[in-house]
Protein backbone atom coordinates (compact mmCIF):
# COMPACT_ATOMS: atom_id res chain seq x y z
CA UNK A 1 0.00 0.00 0.00
CA UNK A 2 2.99 2.45 0.67
CA UNK A 3 4.10 2.17 -3.20
CA UNK A 4 1.41 3.78 -4.65
CA UNK A 5 2.16 6.54 -2.07
CA UNK A 6 4.72 7.52 -4.52
CA UNK A 7 7.59 5.56 -2.30
CA UNK A 8 10.43 4.25 -4.04
CA UNK A 9 10.99 0.39 -3.36
CA UNK A 10 13.84 0.82 -0.41
CA UNK A 11 11.66 3.39 1.39
CA UNK A 12 8.79 0.99 1.30
CA UNK A 13 11.17 -2.12 2.66
CA UNK A 14 12.08 0.16 5.38
CA UNK A 15 9.14 1.64 6.50
CA UNK A 16 7.97 -2.25 5.75
CA UNK A 17 10.71 -3.68 8.39
CA UNK A 18 10.07 -0.78 10.70
CA UNK A 19 6.44 -1.52 11.07
CA UNK A 20 7.39 -5.44 11.63
CA UNK A 21 10.04 -4.74 14.46
CA UNK A 22 7.10 -2.27 16.10
CA UNK A 23 4.91 -5.40 15.79
CA UNK A 24 7.20 -7.47 17.06
CA UNK A 25 8.40 -5.17 20.15
CA UNK A 26 4.60 -5.24 21.08
CA UNK A 27 3.88 -8.80 21.16
CA UNK A 28 1.64 -8.81 18.17
CA UNK A 29 1.81 -10.39 15.38
CA UNK A 30 1.54 -10.09 11.16
CA UNK A 31 -1.36 -11.97 9.72
CA UNK A 32 -2.55 -12.66 6.48
CA UNK A 33 -6.26 -13.14 6.38
CA UNK A 34 -8.56 -14.89 4.38
CA UNK A 35 -10.13 -12.48 1.50
CA UNK A 36 -13.78 -12.39 2.91
CA UNK A 37 -15.54 -8.78 2.87
CA UNK A 38 -15.65 -7.88 -0.81
CA UNK A 39 -19.15 -5.99 -0.86
CA UNK A 40 -17.35 -2.43 -0.45
CA UNK A 41 -16.20 -0.57 -3.27
CA UNK A 42 -12.61 0.64 -2.19
CA UNK A 43 -9.93 -2.99 -2.50
CA UNK A 44 -7.99 -1.31 0.38
CA UNK A 45 -11.48 -1.22 2.81
CA UNK A 46 -12.21 -4.85 2.44
CA UNK A 47 -8.46 -5.59 3.05
CA UNK A 48 -8.86 -3.28 6.48
CA UNK A 49 -12.29 -4.97 6.95
CA UNK A 50 -10.93 -8.46 6.50
CA UNK A 51 -8.19 -7.73 9.40
CA UNK A 52 -11.21 -6.27 11.60
CA UNK A 53 -12.89 -10.08 11.35
CA UNK A 54 -9.60 -11.83 11.31
CA UNK A 55 -8.64 -10.20 14.42
CA UNK A 56 -12.62 -10.13 16.08
CA UNK A 57 -11.20 -5.62 16.35
CA UNK A 58 -13.44 -4.22 18.56
CA UNK A 59 -12.45 -0.81 17.30
CA UNK A 60 -11.17 0.90 14.29
CA UNK A 61 -9.39 4.15 14.17
CA UNK A 62 -9.16 5.69 10.75
CA UNK A 63 -9.76 9.30 8.90
CA UNK A 64 -10.61 6.79 5.72
CA UNK A 65 -14.13 8.31 4.53
CA UNK A 66 -14.97 5.01 3.07
CA UNK A 67 -14.52 2.65 6.28
CA UNK A 68 -16.27 4.92 9.26
CA UNK A 69 -20.04 5.11 7.60
CA UNK A 70 -19.74 1.36 8.12
CA UNK A 71 -19.82 1.32 11.76
CA UNK A 72 -21.15 -0.06 13.72
CA UNK A 73 -20.74 -3.63 11.97
CA UNK A 74 -18.09 -5.72 10.03
CA UNK A 75 -17.36 -7.65 13.64
CA UNK A 76 -15.88 -4.44 15.48
CA UNK A 77 -18.34 -2.07 17.73
CA UNK A 78 -17.14 1.16 15.97
CA UNK A 79 -15.12 2.75 13.33
CA UNK A 80 -13.61 5.77 14.79
CA UNK A 81 -11.88 8.89 13.50
CA UNK A 82 -9.01 10.20 15.45
CA UNK A 83 -10.65 12.84 16.84
CA UNK A 84 -13.56 11.11 17.89
CA UNK A 85 -11.57 8.24 19.33
CA UNK A 86 -9.72 11.17 21.14
CA UNK A 87 -12.65 12.95 22.67
CA UNK A 88 -14.15 9.39 23.59
CA UNK A 89 -10.82 8.53 25.55
CA UNK A 90 -10.46 12.54 27.55
CA UNK A 91 -14.36 11.98 28.30
CA UNK A 92 -14.02 8.77 29.89
CA UNK A 93 -11.41 9.52 31.83
CA UNK A 94 -12.42 12.38 33.11
CA UNK A 95 -15.69 10.39 34.47
CA UNK A 96 -13.44 8.07 36.44
CA UNK A 97 -12.15 10.98 38.48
Amino acid sequence: MLRPAGLSQPTTVEAVDAILDLIDLTGGAAIDPPHAVVDVADHGDNLILDQVVATQAILVVSEDTGLTPISPGRGCVAILRPRDFFVARVVAARRRR
